[in-house]
């Protein structure tokens, strides 16, 4: 199977374009168009179809396409929306398969648009648009936009949903700081769009920090693919605008985007390993801290500076950004006050007075970076009559170029301090004009490392405690949609909690007052009594009775409800739970419209829903996962200790959240759980009411179809014994397989290389190693068989397929190591990745093989492939029907 290719390829090396709607008119978008294009790369292999125009700015206008004779591969439309499809049509029979649409007005919903994209489809065009503001391209010379400032190369990509926010940033002054190495606002396009940016990008040789201005999502499973492999290889940095409810409204008719909770995009983008910042210039600020390759193992920050206040105000902005200031070691105290003896400051922050010099200043950051409870440092240096900037700039970039811990710079002023931070970028030294924006940034770091640990994490739907009883509760579920209920019972609700081994608390239906009396005893004392309500009904005021210690008082509060009209079907009675050092918690799941199922943690009642305080997370979890959620700030002050009362046990908590995800997993007709009622404390936690509201769905469905983030499938491990005796281990691959993949690719032969990749690479390029190791379980399967080599885990082979634009075929390769040969591991290999196909519901495996590769080929005709002659005699296409 060869490389992969961009689709963005014909759009970014096309071999002459065509332009339709130029225009003489300035501040046209087609004359913005038209002066871009002549200053640019294009300007030699540029042609313009007008029926209005001989000739606009001293170029030709042709007055059809019929009419050039010179080679096209790109069409640029800037037309009225009805002209757009007629044009594609004809670009289409003229063999142009990409085109940017810059016109607005076509949507799908409308019937230009659904032609336009009809017609597209027909003759295989790619679309770019509509509603496109362009890309531009600095290095190739490319600006494909109606932006006409010039912009400078650089090494920032900038990927824009709106058109107004990607001009707006256009034209900031960045001081020569930051250039750009591709820009893309696409406006509307539903075709080419965020993931294929995001693959290019990922890829570009020319762009070390990726930006993201979003709005919404039309494809967020394609998005998280795309956005977790790219995050993988280098810094992604978004703005999510939208927040608010009214907001986000906007967001979706402005942009034509889906939108939903904020907070679900929140939790899809950290576990992507995407840094999410507030505001546009803040994209700029982390990308500034990100420039760096040294990052903080944690956040302990340590503070050197030649003045108290600019330190102080350091001090406000770390508190308020959950900053922990470092506590220094007593070693590291005792050196500064030999260094510093008459500074006020016994610890950090690190005052080094108002008149060091270079050497003083220096030593006190060398200082700190050595003390093993610092993370990173933040010097601070306030230009004054006793010191020269640049020299103690140039003082420290020599001193701790080499360091493993970042060190922040922030030299206050501008006229003095202009050329210590320009000498701080030039060594890739994070700095910032004042100490707010440079612990900001430490923050930004500090989130983003975090958000890189939490990529690395692909959890299986299932955990490896006991097994839950899924068909007991798909069971429950079955009946209320046969009785076409859309809501549980609270008997019904537990009994699914119950199936998954989630704590509850026993309730039982009585409908006499006897019955209720006979329950009771067996149940044993206190106990809570309340209506047995149709699914869905709210409960009324006063119908809920607590602390019930006797059989007499049992009857009478049945007698009371039936008396209050509260009991037509009866009455539930349960045991009174004691936990008088617990905390109420609420967990629920809920169905976000681009990420499908969201977990929510926090307190029980109203206040969440008042102070929007809630932890969220999207399945599958893991403990590793869970932990990050119980660190959320707000999270660990709800369950940490207070006065008179200890910490909520974390494990009791932890299994309950990892068979919450279990169930979002495995139960996609769960359209809502709310336990509203989980009692937890030291010892433990129960859940005590718990509502559930389920949705009907179709047979034929992918088995995580309604995920954003698909399972680790870990039904298709398995153990594998070869024909020399060795065992292997067969699995599909993990993002930490990323190093040993590489290490697997660079020692093939060239022979073998040449077999597989159809080239004789030395190495996978970052990016395609990313799209290997970084996959979306449902729609690619890598099986990779691992064994051990000197302690540690070697991948022996791999084979892959991914899934086409069909849905129903697959693409698939193979290759093993060369030492491999001979042991049957080729056959296990595709056999796996032949069952994991059939169990996904493909009907149709082919791939290309180099027709002089007899031994596949014999190995596959073995497997009962069919090998069919293709149009390259070097090459014979072979296929499986996987009916």
């Amino acid at each position: 199977m060869a490389q992969y290719r961009t689709p963005l390829q014909p759009f970014l090396a096309p071999v002459g374009a065509v332009l339709f709607g130029a225009s003489q008119e300035p501040g046209s978008l087609g004359h913005g168009l038209l002066l871009n294009l002549r200053s640019g790369a294009l300007a030699r292999r540029l042609h313009i179809v007008s029926e209005r125009h001989s000739e606009i700015d001293g170029i030709a206008c042709h007055r059809s396409l019929s009419q050039i004779q010179a080679p096209l591969s790109l069409a640029l439309i800037a037309t009225p929306a009805p002209t757009v499809p007629e044009i594609v049509d004809h670009c289409g029979r003229r063999g142009i398969h990409a085109a940017v649409v810059f016109s607005g007005g076509l949507r799908p919903t409308t019937a230009a648009g659904a032609r336009l994209r009809e017609l597209a489809a027909r003759h295989n065009v790619r679309l770019f648009g509509p509603q496109a503001l362009g890309y531009i391209v600095p290095h190739a010379g490319l600006n494909l936009t109606p932006v006409t400032q010039a912009v400078p190369a650089g090494n920032l990509a900038l990927v824009s949903q709106s058109a107004a926010v990607c001009a707006n940033i256009l034209d900031w002054s960045h001081n020569d700081e930051f250039g750009f190495s591709a820009i893309f606002a696409p406006g509307e396009s539903d075709d080419l769009e965020l993931p294929a940016i995001l693959d290019y990008l990922a890829g570009d040789p020319h762009t070390e920090s990726i930006l993201l201005y979003l709005e919404g999502l039309r494809d967020a499973r394609g998005f998280l693919t795309s956005v977790r492999a790219a995050a993988s290889i280098k810094p992604v940095i978004a703005v999510k605008a939208g927040k608010s409810a009214t907001s986000a409204r906007i967001a979706e008719a402005h942009s034509g985007v889906r939108v939903d909770r904020d907070d679900a995009f929140d939790a899809a983008l950290r576990r992507a390993g995407v840094l999410r910042v507030r505001a546009l210039g803040d994209m700029f600020s982390a990308a500034r801290a990100l420039t760096t390759p040294r990052k903080p193992r944690s956040n302990r920050l340590a503070i050197v500076s030649n003045g108290g206040g600019p330190a102080v105000m350091a001090l406000d902005q770390a508190e308020q950004l959950a900053i922990t200031l470092a506590q220094l070691a007593p070693p590291t105290e005792d050196r500064l006050r030999q260094l510093v003896p008459g500074s006020w400051s016994a610890g950090n922050p690190v005052d080094v007075l108002f008149d060091t010099g270079p050497k003083r200043f220096v030593e006190a950051i060398t200082t700190c970076l050595d003390d093993p409870g610092v993370d990173a440092v933040l010097a601070i240096l306030t230009p004054n009559v006793y010191v020269d900037p640049l020299a103690v700039a140039r003082a420290t970039i020599g001193a701790v170029e080499q360091a493993v811990k970042p060190v922040f710079t922030c030299w206050l002023g501008e006229v003095h301090a202009r050329s210590s931070r320009a000498a701080f970028a030039r060594a890739r030294f994070p700095t910032f004009r004042t100490p707010e924006n440079a612990v900001s940034a430490f923050a930004f770091m500090v989130n983003w490392v975090r958000n890189q640990a939490m990529l690395l994490e692909m959890p299986p739907a299932l955990s490896s405690y006991v097994a839950p009883d899924v068909a007991a509760a798909r069971a429950i579920i079955d009946g209320a949609l046969a009785e076409r209920r859309l809501a549980l019972t609270l008997p019904e609700a537990k009994g699914v909690l119950a199936a998954f081994h989630i704590p509850v608390s026993q309730t039982v239906l009585a409908t006499s007052p006897t019955a209720a009396v006979h329950i009771a005893d067996r149940l044993g004392y206190p106990l809570a009594m309340k209506p047995a309500l149709a699914a869905g009904t709210p409960k009324a005021a006063g119908s809920v009775r607590l602390q019930l210690r006797s059989a007499p008082e049992v009857a009478l509060a049945f007698r009371e409800l039936t008396a209050a009209g509260h009991t037509p079907d009866g009455v539930l009675i349960e045991p009174q739970v004691s936990k008088p050092e617990g905390r109420w918690l609420a967990i629920g799941i809920r169905q976000d419209r681009l990420f499908g199922p969201v977990i929510s943690l926090s307190e029980s009642g109203i206040a969440p829903v008042i102070y929007d305080a809630r932890a969220v997370a999207l399945p599958p979890l893991n403990t590793r996962l869970i932990d990050a959620l119980l660190d959320t700030p707000y999270v660990a002050r709800l369950l940490g200790a207070v006065p008179g009362k200890p910490a909520v046990a974390a494990e009791p908590l932890r299994r309950i959240l990892l068979r919450t995800s279990e169930m979002a997993s495995e139960l996609p007709w769960l359209h809502s759980l709310e336990i509203s009622s989980l009692i937890a404390d030291s010892a433990g936690a129960v859940a005590v009411d718990v509502a559930i509201a389920v949705q009907p769905l179709p047979e034929e469905r992918e088995r995580y179809g309604h995920m954003a983030i698909c399972p680790y499938p870990a039904q298709l491990e398995s153990e594998a014994t070869l024909k020399d005796g060795s065992r292997c281990t067969l699995r599909p691959i993990r993002p930490e397989d990323t190093a040993a993949l590489q290490d697997f690719v660079r020692h093939l032969s060239a022979h073998s290389k040449r077999l597989r990749f159809f080239s004789a690479l030395s190495e996978l390029p970052m990016h395609q190693l990313a799209r290997y190791a970084h996959i979306d379980y449902g729609r690619d399967m890598v099986i990779v068989a691992t064994g051990e080599r000197d302690g540690n885990a070697v991948v022996l082979g791999e084979a892959r397929y991914s899934i086409l634009p069909d849905g129903k075929s697959g693409e698939f390769a193979v290759v093993i190591a060369d030492e491999m040969v001979g042991k049957g591991l080729g056959a296990r290999l595709l056999n796996r990745l032949v069952d994991a196909a059939r169990e996904h519901g493909l009907s149709l495996l082919r791939g290309e093989v180099l027709a002089s590769n007899e031994p596949t080929l014999r190995l596959l005709e073995a497997l009962g492939f069919t090998v069919n002659l293709t149009d390259d005699h070097t090459l014979v296409e072979v296929s499986q029907r996987l009916g």
